[in-house]
């Protein structure tokens, strides 16, 4: 419990959570932090419950693709998959998938097919405009885990057609996944 005076932070101490706290019980307070004793210390953990379920995605710039094709450590003439753009250490770990940026879009001369999880509209344009293409996929953490392993391949066969699982074939919503209620809307993209 807090009492707030002109910028000063007032604390007003609860003997019950003081006695919890030199025990070690955890406490929750309204604020969502949890506090426990370990060693001398106290420690607070902060939970959002909007990060719960955002995406992390690593991401790469045409630049740097470009820079891995001139040093040869990239294959323009075979699919870029995420598993090459990990095995040739252009990305260095893939989180919840790989989005492709367009910073450096100037470099990219290369025409390239990519398939990845999602691109920027200004991306796609450059290679679509490079004479390349851009496949994206939805990916899990288990299928990335799979490709990253070598136990399965990445390819361009569709995926079931769950609502979870749908993109949008509009140019500049690409990439994206479609919610439910705007399948009407949009067409789906079939591969």
């Amino acid at each position: 419990m807090q009492e707030r005076t002109t910028n000063v932070f007032v604390v007003v101490v609860d003997p019950r959570q003081e006695r919890a706290k030199r025990q070690g019980v955890a406490i929750k307070d309204k604020s969502l932090v949890e506090r426990y004793r370990r060693g001398s210390k106290e420690v607070k953990h902060h939970w959002k419950s909007s990060m719960e379920f955002s995406v992390d995605m690593s991401t790469v710039n045409l630049n740097r693709i470009q820079e891995w094709i001139n040093q040869g450590r990239l294959d323009p003439t075979k699919p870029i998959t995420v598993k090459e753009l990990a095995e040739s250490r252009c990305l260095h770990g893939v989180k919840d998938g790989v989005k492709v940026l367009a910073r450096g879009k100037q470099d990219l001369k290369t025409p390239i097919n990519l398939l990845v999880s999602r691109a920027s509209a200004a991306a796609i344009e450059t290679i679509e405009a490079a004479g390349g293409s851009v496949t994206t996929r939805y990916y899990t953490k288990q299928s990335i885990r799979r490709l990253l392993k070598g136990e399965s391949e990445s390819s361009f066969v569709p995926l079931s057609q769950s609502f979870t699982h749908l993109y949008i074939k509009c140019r500049t919503a690409s990439g994206f996944i479609l919610a439910p209620s705007l399948t009407k809307e949009f067409t789906i993209q079939k591969f």
